[in-house]
């Protein structure tokens, strides 16, 4: 029976009678349908043919025993009691808060006021600048000299520091890394430091007291390094920059101790003019206390050959009156001092107190007139008020 027309409900609903070409359409369109529609077939039974293959392969059976599956407080109680979850998690969030609350307390007490006991202590002390440098500025006034000082107290990390990256002549201060340069390379137990090294009198420069009294039979390479540390013998000093391949080693040598500012680029006694503004044979009180550190409380080298270079430095000769002098007579130095024109005069020590940890210390001076005096006694006063200023 024909469905009534909605359009029109009082008349009866019209059949529709395609033409032949909607007839032809229909027609394509149901066979492009079927087609479709097998081809899914023949693909959803071929999903069906490998999913049976993979079934019939026997997977290994699970052994008896508990779930293997992970034990977990909260899921188990977002299962168990739902309506607990948003308490649950707040009281996990308080407790994270209150974690980080307590690290952050932690780590202020590490650094915090006396009579507070830190449960994290630093590896190495916390540096810290004496910030007052007024004595050494009266110095520098008094003297009229210009002063570079670096020290530190290596127990307490507490250091002074006055001009200590500017540029000072270099001068016999390079001795100590020209000796420890030859003991690394020529290890004691190797023999090596007892061949004998020959040179002629026209070898000898200005300031040779020991090697001046050998040109007839030579010294041995140990010989040469003593003389170049405790009477800072130039002719010495030469004659080691000769062994380790001349003064650009010296410069790589000083990189490897981590000190980025010492070079050496002349011989004695040339590297010994000290003009204001060459930056040839030069260093800073920082760079060469740091360099003097690695070789003597470092491992830059092996320990007996470390012991040897120590031993050296304490033996020394020349420094009676410069650091040594402002410090206690009870107290154990190794320095090495170094001299040249424009009253250059420097002293690199490194002394160990009665208690505590030893100092390193690097005092370099100068002043602007070429031909000037130099005074021992600045650089006594200095060592006097690094002192005070590191122990007081």
């Amino acid at each position: 029976m024909r469905e009534p027309d909605r359009r029109f409900p009082s008349r009866p609903a019209r059949r529709h009678h395609p033409g032949p070409r909607a007839q032809h359409l229909l027609a394509a369109r149901r066979s492009r349908g079927e087609a479709r529609q097998g081809s899914c077939v023949a693909h959803r039974h071929r999903l069906i043919s490998v999913r049976a293959r993979a079934l019939s392969v026997r997977r290994p059976e699970r052994p008896p025993g508990p779930s293997r599956r992970r034990h977990d407080p909260i899921a188990r109680q977002r299962r168990e009691s739902p309506d607990l979850m948003p308490d649950l998690k707040r009281r996990q969030f308080l407790a994270s808060s209150v974690a980080s609350l307590a690290g952050l307390l932690v780590d202020a007490c590490s650094t915090g006021s006396a009579g507070v006991t830190s449960t994290r202590r630093s590896a190495t002390p916390t540096p810290r600048d004496v910030a007052d440098n007024t004595p050494l500025v009266d110095l520098e006034r008094h003297y009229g000299a210009r002063l570079g000082v670096f020290a530190v107290d290596t127990a307490s990390g507490r250091s002074v520091r006055h001009r200590e990256n500017d540029s000072f002549a270099l001068c016999s201060i390079f001795k100590t890394y020209a000796v420890a340069a030859v003991l690394r390379a020529h290890p004691l137990r190797g023999g090596d430091l007892s061949r004998t090294i020959h040179f002629s009198a026209a070898d000898i420069v200005a300031n040779s007291p020991v090697t001046s009294t050998r040109v007839a039979t030579g010294t041995t390479v140990a010989e040469l390094c003593d003389a170049a540390i405790t009477h800072s013998d130039n002719t010495a000093g030469s004659q080691l920059l000769k062994l380790l391949g001349g003064p650009a080693a010296i410069t790589q040598f000083a990189r490897s101790l981590g000190d980025q500012s010492t070079r050496l680029d002349r011989w004695e006694p040339d590297l010994n003019s000290a003009t204001r503004g060459d930056l040839r044979d030069t260093t800073t009180p920082l760079a060469i206390a740091t360099g003097y550190r690695a070789l003597l409380l470092g491992d830059a080298l092996p320990a007996p050959e470390r012991a040897q270079l120590k031993t050296w430095l304490i033996a020394n000769t020349t420094g009676t009156a410069r650091l040594r002098a402002g410090l206690p007579s009870s107290w154990t130095t190794a320095d090495k001092t170094g001299a040249g024109r424009f009253a250059t005069l420097n002293d690199v020590a490194i002394t160990w107190p009665g208690a505590g940890g030893p100092l390193v210390m690097a005092v370099l001076s100068d002043r602007p007139e070429e031909t000037a005096t130099a005074a021992d006694s600045l650089l006594a006063e200095t060592a006097r008020a690094v002192v005070s200023a590191l122990t007081g």
